[in-house]
C-alpha cells in the first residue's frame, strides 16, 4: 500500500463515524461518568456512604441492586438513543415509566390488597 491508499482507507474509517453513530456511545460515557462523579462527591461528605447503595435492608451487600442499577442505565441509555433518533414509539415511553416506577407502586398495592401493610423501609434519622 502507499500513501494514498492510506488516505483514502482513514477516509472511509472516518466518515464510518457519524453522529449517528457516535452518540449512543457518548450519552452512555456521559451516564456512567455523571453517575460516578456524583458519587465521589457524595463520598466525600461525612454523613454518606456509597456502599449503602449496594446493601440491602440487612446490611448485607447485594448484586441485585448492582444489576438494577446497571439495567436502569442500560434502559435509559436505550430510551435516550431512540429518542434522539425519533424512533422511540408511546407504548416504550409508557414501559419505561412502568418498568422503573409503576413496578413499585403495583407491589406496594398487591401487598396492600393482599391485607398486610405495605413494606416500607423504616424511617432513616436524620445525620447529627
Amino acid at each position: 500500500m502507499n500513501a494514498p491508499d492510506y488516505l483514502a482507507a482513514a477516509a472511509a474509517l472516518f466518515s464510518a463515524f457519524t453522529f449517528d453513530r457516535l452518540m449512543p456511545a457518548i450519552i452512555m460515557a456521559v451516564l456512567f461518568g455523571m453517575f460516578i462523579f456524583v458519587l465521589v462527591k457524595a463520598q466525600r461528605r461525612g454523613d454518606f456512604d456509597a456502599s449503602e447503595f449496594l446493601r440491602e435492608d440487612s446490611g448485607k451487600l447485594s448484586s441485585k441492586r448492582l444489576f438494577a442499577f446497571i439495567a436502569m442505565a442500560v434502559h435509559v441509555w436505550l430510551v435516550a438513543t431512540r429518542t434522539i433518533s425519533d424512533k422511540i414509539t408511546f407504548e416504550e415511553q409508557v414501559l419505561f415509566v412502568l418498568t422503573w416506577s409503576g413496578s413499585l407502586v403495583l407491589i406496594q398495592a398487591l401487598e396492600i390488597w393482599k391485607g398486610g401493610p405495605p413494606s416500607l423501609p423504616p424511617p432513616r434519622e436524620p445525620p447529627a
